[in-house]
């Protein structure tokens, strides 16, 4: 082992002294501007005391920030575009090229052979890891000119490689390899950069011979062998610890802390190994304030405790507004470590870049964007032009960015093109996703005087004609379109209110009915003050329509603290000869010079009335804009002008009833149809044990579940004609794959011996007596056995035998006796209506179910006397998959059309829109 400048015993001592200081109180985390007094007592590593330390303002302000994936990995840089690895999504990432790797039959597996040979251990690569190319102001360089405000550097990942001169191992880039430290050139090239410095650190570290992890547990208890031989192989650069967590882990999170000073520690895994990241925590928030000028700084959640300054979803969006501090995290394209394998295809656009950081910012969000130089530190010009088109994109628009808050939603309803909101000072920017064409349509609720000046930044600053009517902003655009402005992919209007003193957020509710004819109708309006001061007295107006009453006619809005909302009740009333049509309702808000406008609708309608499910009784109007699912944020984006404005009832998601199962004896064998799931009743509880049983499956496939707590939750084998056998794994009614499909020959009608033996977290599979799958999961450690069919066809079972490891004889079932010990039972949903007079009934199915596509229909259309017309409504809904139209004239009366899907279990979701009969 080399000299080291500072031991393992200097390291502790230090934390003694950390210790020591715990006593010293810290300020709390300062605004951009200035320090804030500090708080009453001093962190101490327990989550009520870290609890009260929070993102500071900088963080909040930044938005955008670089994640750079750099290590032995970035050598090969291999991950399959696709997936189709041992771990599902990560199976995309070319940093999991050692994990992956070592799955015999992966695409890395065999790529590593067919490239590097059997004998080629992972940790070779940091010898041929030539960073000739790196040059860490260019990097900075690229992070300016795209716009971000700070950075994070992977200081080590799961391969257990550390890129700074670590005194607890050898196992880093100064003693191997590279023999440089790059964590100390990048952080003093920064110290002449605007940017704010952080590190990621992943607690786990795959192959440890001291404690590795083998997601999704803290499990291993050796180290590394070669995948092809099974032979050990070397952990290289590892010194031999009683404590993986105390006696390397703990002190190398230290020595980032205490070595590099960073704003930012962005830990990894930590919630799922051992750990001591309280008292690190506790000794990086002290030691960012008892200093003579103290820093503000900020922790991730993946540090292992529930508390954190903010969150990290990765590869995905907030679906809505979030405000608690988070930030989404994701490389350009599939991948944060370089991937030679990826393609221009497999990278974010320009466009497709900045409207998902877009998307982020007005959620309430950052983006810690990913950069993956390659293994000579160069970072690939397809990326560098990625992140350049983004910072230009920000020089012109950077102002509804930077220091920005989100409004009080973040999509416009009723918008023309997409439009997502950001609020700064006494301004509301609106960005348009797209050209609006001739005009811009904006929610009348945004904040205007008659002296407001809507400007379209990029432009020539003039302002552009306006008006507002019935809760409606409509903005004329330039004739000359995008010329008009030197923005390119996303197109800002800033919004102006000069004069007020706190821009606010209105929001007008009535029920789309009443509660019964004649009766008044409840309305309310809520004024909520998001901003850092406090908003000013006012008054809230409801205008109704002609012959209509508001009580009171009028409201007091109080002065609100930031953060604050206020709810104002009213009753509207209708005069009793009230033709059943929609009318309008706008909520004036009046605070100082300041007006808002918030609109909604009632629809005097006493046509249908939802029975069952209850959840459904709240009725909606049917219109561009309108959410078509209860438990989705998919939302209308075009219907049929015959129907707008007409009853929307929203849809049947997982409101069940029980009925009477699908599986029944057929020639002798249990045959299951309609893709449900039965249970063993008396095996809820076994832990280890062996289920066989005779599969045949149908046109497409049938499976075996096992270790099912539930008709929700366990593990599903499934045979599959012309592809084979894929695990998966359900939870809370949700499969995912644990691998892709395993090649072995199945053919329809064909009989098939499937036998599972778990052991613990290890799941073995044998076909027809041989070895097909191993693998390792814990996702459930006890429960039963079922069946399982795929895709509303049949499959038919024989011959159950569960026994525990010692061959005890669990369950033995040939079904003789008929199905007395399985639970042959379903849920399925159930929409009852009532009509009071003849109707048009439209039903909507997604696309992809019709009969010459997917055929996920259900059977109860015919039943009703619902007809396929050639009309569709489109939707939010990601796949882009419209929604087509079945239409049946019903008379008065109560009507079953339940239930929602093709099948008992399957959850095709609909949605129904009424209207009066001719």
């Amino acid at each position: 082992m080399r000299s080291r400048s500072r031991t393992l015993a200097a390291v502790l001592a230090g934390l003694l002294v950390a210790a020591g200081t715990a006593l010293v109180t810290p300020s709390a985390p300062a605004t951009a501007s200035a320090p804030a007094a500090p708080p009453p007592t001093p962190y101490t590593p327990d989550e009520e005391s870290l609890g009260q330390h929070q993102a500071p303002e900088w963080f909040k302000d930044a938005k955008l920030g670089f994640f750079v994936h750099w290590g032995p990995y970035s050598v090969p840089a291999f991950a399959p575009p696709d997936g189709g690895g041992a771990r599902q999504g990560s199976d995309k990432y070319a940093e999991w090229y050692w994990y992956e790797m070592n799955h015999p039959g992966s695409p890395t597996s065999k790529h590593h052979a067919e490239t590097y040979g059997e004998d080629f251990p992972y940790d070779r690569f940091v010898e041929e890891w030539k960073p000739s190319a790196f040059d860490p102001k260019a990097w900075l360089d690229l992070f300016v000119d795209g716009g971000a405000k700070y950075f994070v550097m992977v200081s080590k990942h799961h391969d257990g490689w550390a890129l700074w001169d670590t005194k607890t191992s050898d196992r880093d880039t100064v003693a191997h390899g590279p023999k440089r430290d790059f964590v100390r050139e990048l952080f003093d090239a920064a110290e002449d950069y605007p940017l704010k410095k952080g590190l990621y650190y992943s607690l786990a570290e795959w192959y440890n011979p001291a404690g590795g992890w083998d997601p999704p547990e803290h499990s291993l208890t050796e180290g590394p062998k070669n995948p092809y031989t099974g032979a050990p192989i070397p952990y290289t650069g590892y010194e031999p610890v009683a404590d993986d967590v105390m006696d390397h882990q703990y002190p190398q999170m230290l020595e980032l802390v205490d070595e590099f000073d960073p704003d930012l520690l962005w830990c990894d895994i930590g919630e799922h190994v051992p750990n001591n990241s309280l008292e690190v925590m506790a000794r990086y928030y002290i030691q960012a304030q008892d200093r003579k000028r103290p820093k503000e700084v900020a922790v991730n959640d993946r540090c292992g405790p529930s508390v954190h300054d903010f969150t990290t979803p990765e590869y995905r969006n907030q679906p809505d507004i979030e405000t608690d501090m988070w930030e989404a995290t994701r490389g350009i394209g599939h991948s944060f470590g370089y991937n030679a394998e990826e393609d221009v295809e497999d990278y974010l656009s320009d466009e497709e870049l900045i409207h998902s950081f877009v998307d982020t910012v007005s959620k309430g969000g950052n983006l810690l964007l990913n950069i993956g130089p390659r293994g000579d530190g160069s970072i690939p010009e397809i990326q560098a032009d990625r992140v350049r088109a983004l910072g230009d994109w920000l020089k012109v628009n950077g102002e509804a960015i930077y220091g920005s808050t989100y409004w009080k939603t973040a999509a416009d309803p009723r918008s023309n093109v997409p439009v997502r909101y950001t609020v700064k000072d006494d301004a509301v920017y609106a960005t348009a996703l797209a050209w609006p064409g001739e005009q811009l349509r904006l929610d009348g609720t945004l904040p205007l005087r008659s002296t407001t000046d809507i400007t379209l930044l990029g432009g020539d600053g003039k302002p552009l004609p306006w008006k507002r009517e019935n809760g409606v902003l409509t903005v004329d655009l330039p004739r000359t379109g995008t010329a008009s402005t030197s923005s390119r992919h996303a197109y800002t209007f800033k919004i102006p209110t000069r004069g007020a003193h706190q821009v606010v957020h209105a929001s007008l509710d009535v029920p789309a009915q009443p509660p019964a004819a004649g009766e008044p109708v409840p309305a309310t309006v809520t004024v909520t003050n998001p901003g850092p001061k406090r908003s000013t007295e006012g008054r809230v107006t409801l205008d109704v329509p002609d012959g209509w009453s508001a009580t009171p006619t009028s409201a007091v809005v109080p002065e609100l603290e930031p953060g604050a909302s206020t709810t104002l009740a009213f009753s509207v009333g209708a005069p009793a000869d009230a033709p059943p049509r929609r009318y309008s309702v706008t909520a004036e808000v009046r605070l100082g010079p300041t007006t808002y406008q918030a609109s909604d609708s009632i629809l005097l309608s006493d046509l249908v009335k939802v029975v069952s499910p209850e959840k459904l009784n709240a009725l909606e109007v049917a219109e561009v804009g309108a959410s078509p699912y209860v438990d989705r944020t998919w939302r209308i984006e075009q219907l049929p002008e015959h129907l707008d404005g007409q009853l929307l009832v929203p849809g049947a998601n997982d409101d069940k009833q029980r009925q009477e199962g699908p599986m029944s004896v057929v020639d002798g064998r249990a045959r299951v149809t309609g893709g449900n799931v039965t249970l063993a009743r008396d095996g809820a509880g076994w832990s280890d044990y062996d289920v066989e049983v005779t599969v045949r499956p149908h046109t497409r496939g049938a499976g075996v579940m096992f270790r099912s707590p539930d008709r929700s939750n366990g593990y599903m084998w499934q045979l599959y004609p012309g592809s084979g056998l894929t695990p998966h794994v359900l939870e809370n009614g949700t499969f995912r794959r644990l691998a892709t499909t395993i090649p072995v020959s199945v053919e329809a009608g064909k009989e098939y011996r499937l036998r599972i033996e778990a052991r613990g977290s290890t799941l073995r599979t044998f076909l027809d007596g041989t070895l097909v799958d191993e693998r390792t999961d814990s996702t459930f450690a006890t429960g039963g056995v079922g069946f399982r069919e795929a895709s509303n066809e049949v499959g038919e079972f024989d011959d159950v035998r569960v026994a525990d490891p010692a061959g005890a004889v669990l369950l033995e079932d040939d079904f003789g006796s008929g199905l007395e010990r399985w639970a042959n039972d379903t849920m399925t949903d159930y929409l009852v209506v009532d009509l009071a007079r003849d109707a048009e009934v439209y039903v909507a199915f997604d696309e992809r179910g019709a009969p010459e596509n997917g055929d996920w229909w259900p059977q109860w259309l015919d039943r009703v006397g619902f007809v396929r017309t050639d009309e569709r409504v489109v939707t939010s809904e990601p796949s882009g998959s419209a929604m087509v139209l079945l239409k049946a004239t019903l008379p008065a009366g109560r009507h079953v059309l339940g239930p929602n899907a093709a099948t008992t279990s399957q959850s095709t979701s609909y949605f129904t829109i009424v209207n009066e009969a001719g």
